[in-house]
């Protein structure tokens, strides 16, 4: 929030991996703080628009959830190493043959 200078209060909580699963952790995190809005990024930028944990929270959620996927970020992610390989399968002809 304070990256974008959104007012607000931002809540910071560790999830125990091995009790819960992520989004499980971040629905609790959502009741416990009674929050009335949940603004969420997304983690991988493949070909899905959301991952497992962004679409479990969208669904289970009890509060309005705005999940943001930033295109500076998308297009970022894509051209360092790791998002090259998604990169790369959009940008070769179909029928390209690596010999």
């Amino acid at each position: 929030m304070a990256k974008y200078s959104v007012p607000g209060k931002c809540f910071v909580r560790c999830i125990d991996r091995l009790q819960q699963t992520v989004p499980e952790g971040i629905l609790e995190a959502v009741r416990e703080s009674g929050s009335d809005i949940l603004a969420m990024g997304i983690s991988g930028y493949g070909r899905k628009k959301l991952g497992s944990v962004s679409e479990e929270i969208s669904i289970r959620a009890p509060c309005t959830t705005l999940i943001i996927k930033d295109s500076y970020d998308v297009m970022h992610a894509r051209y360092s190493t790791m998002g090259v390989s998604s990169l790369a399968k959009e940008l070769l002809p179909r029928n390209f043959k690596h010999t």
